[in-house]
């Protein structure tokens, strides 16, 4: 059966965004696709992989969450400030336009409230976690080395179940 026209040209014009969204995510990454082509071409200690956390810059989502816990820290210092003066906490809400249980929140807190971790839940290799563990420290470092090969999915969570 021969395709029909429209669908021969929706498909082709599919995979030609496909393939420019693809060109323009590894233009925007290429830095980072040769750091890591590079740490991949030289063997990499377990040393090496701790120095390399306190090198490598942050990452833009990390950069605007320490900009908002600056921004909150200041919040709650502000609070504390307003209170010592003698103000209400309704008075310090309607100054900071903060609601006032917030206000009464940070008060009662004693100390900066931080900002509890977002837990990702379980993940898909939680179970396989120890003998992955025992691979690395046996010095496996290639993933097509580990078997079963883990699926897409799973090579993703793969890093976070390493650390």
């Amino acid at each position: 059966m021969i395709p029909q026209p429209q669908k021969v040209a929706d498909r082709w014009h599919l995979l030609g965004n496909l393939h420019e969204t693809v060109e323009r995510l590894l233009l925007r990454h290429s830095a980072r696709l040769r750091e890591a082509a590079q740490l991949v071409a030289s063997p990499i200690s377990q040393t090496q992989l701790a120095d390399a956390d306190s090198v490598l810059p942050l990452l833009a989502w990390q950069k605007l969450s320490i900009d908002r816990r600056s921004a909150r820290l200041a919040r709650y210092e502000e609070v504390v400030r307003l209170r010592a003066q003698g103000m209400t906490f309704k008075a310090i809400g309607r100054v900071m336009d903060l609601d006032q249980r917030t206000v009464s929140h940070f008060l009662r807190a004693g100390e900066y409230p931080e900002r509890s971790p977002q837990g990702s839940g379980p993940l898909l290799l939680d179970p396989y976690r120890h003998h992955l563990c025992q691979r690395v420290a046996q010095g496996c470092s290639n993933i097509s080395e580990i078997r079963p090969v883990p699926t897409f999915s799973q090579k993703n969570q793969l890093v976070a179940v390493l650390r």
